[in-house]
């Protein structure tokens, strides 16, 4: 449950400051290739039933948590990263 709770809070960094392309894309490749897909692969074709729907929910849980993770840690999400890189370091009080 503890990862859910962090996928909402990592996922409201990008989408807060406006970057809310990288979050659509994560959480489209998430939805329709784990959660969806993969529900129907482990119900319908192998036969695993209910439980397995759930596994694939956690997994899409999971995998959003990850993403958004990397993306967080790389600092893309925070646009002042790109403004302080690009502009020299003034001093105050020159």
């Amino acid at each position: 449950m503890e990862i859910k709770k962090n996928t909402v809070v990592v996922i409201v960094g990008p989408t807060g400051v406006g970057k809310t392309k990288t979050p659509f894309i994560y959480t489209l490749i998430g939805m329709w290739g784990v959660r969806i897909v993969g529900t129907f692969i482990l119900i319908n074709i192998m036969g695993y039933g209910l439980v397995a729907a759930w596994g694939a929910m956690i997994a899409h849980n999971m995998l959003l948590f990850v993403l958004y993770l990397i993306c967080y840690l790389r600092g893309n999400w925070n646009p002042l990263n790109n403004q302080l890189k690009s502009q020299p370091l003034e001093l105050v009080g020159k």
